[in-house]
């Protein structure tokens, strides 16, 4: 059987988290993670830019990633919400120069659902849901935002609602 590799993203300018969940005959075999924390000192494009090189990376080193999918963002302060979706245009030209049609997206309360039945858990709960429910442990190091287990989260959302997990 084939496997399934997710690269699961929970995107932001400061700290962008990434996720690659490989899965084989419904299980769970590995996770990746890994980030890259901007700093506001450098310009918009440069740190866009190391967010493009990052995740070019994360393709070159998984090119047999098959799903994209990453959180919705949600419009809340203007600056805020600019910012992220022009990390979501930087996830959608990675996307297309790596020969993807399509990325999937899930809003925040439906991650926090799905994993742990409740759309209004908090970070740790979800990270601590990932571990009792699908066997990650999401105690990930320098993850004090909880960014890189909410990518797995991402991930391993779409592959439950998929049925792609047993």
């Amino acid at each position: 059987m084939k496997n399934i590799k997710v690269l699961g993203m929970d995107l932001s300018l400061t700290s962008p988290a990434f996720g690659v969940v490989t899965v084989k005959a419904g299980k769970i075999i590995d996770v990746e993670v890994s980030s890259v924390k901007t700093d506001s000192k450098h310009s918009m494009g440069y740190r866009l830019v190391q967010i493009y090189n990052h995740m070019q990376k994360i393709h070159e080193d998984h090119p047999d990633i098959n799903i994209l999918v990453r959180e919705k963002g949600f419009s809340r302060f203007p600056k805020v919400t600019q910012s992220l979706f022009r990390v979501v245009a930087v996830s959608d030209i990675v996307a297309y120069k790596n020969g993807f049609k399509k990325v999937y997206e899930y809003s925040p309360t439906t991650v926090k659902k799905q994993i742990t039945g409740n759309g209004k858990s908090q970070k740790d709960t979800v990270a601590l849901k990932l571990s009792t429910n699908f066997g990650i442990n999401a105690n990930y190091e320098n993850d004090k935002g909880f960014d890189k287990a909410d990518a797995v989260a991402v991930a391993v959302t779409h592959l439950d609602k998929k049925k792609a997990l047993v």
